[in-house]
């Protein structure tokens, strides 16, 4: 197996464990109740998956066009709205 790249934090698959390790750190540094938690949990998801994705993509490509900038956006989105979505599967299988 190779060792991943920064080239893999542009994907929705690559960008996902680092928004989702990120958002907990953000959330036990922060500690809100839990109806703030789950208001604004996965807002803060996306808008970490979305930078992650972007900083990853401007790092990676040289001259960035704003189609890489829509394409990282997008992956972003998907890679927060992921990222909640694990957390919520092991948050309700965990006892």
């Amino acid at each position: 197996m190779d060792a991943p790249t920064l080239q893999m934090l542009t994907t929705v698959a690559g960008a996902t464990l680092l928004t989702s390790a990120l958002v907990q750190v953000i959330l036990n540094v922060w500690r809100p109740a839990d109806a703030t938690k789950d208001r604004f949990g996965p807002l803060l998801a996306v808008v970490v998956g979305i930078a992650v994705v972007e900083v990853a993509t401007f790092s990676v490509i040289t001259g960035p066009a704003s189609t890489d900038f829509l394409q990282g956006a997008v992956n972003g989105l998907f890679a927060g709205l992921a990222a909640m979505g694990v957390h919520d599967a092991v948050q309700s299988a965990a006892p």
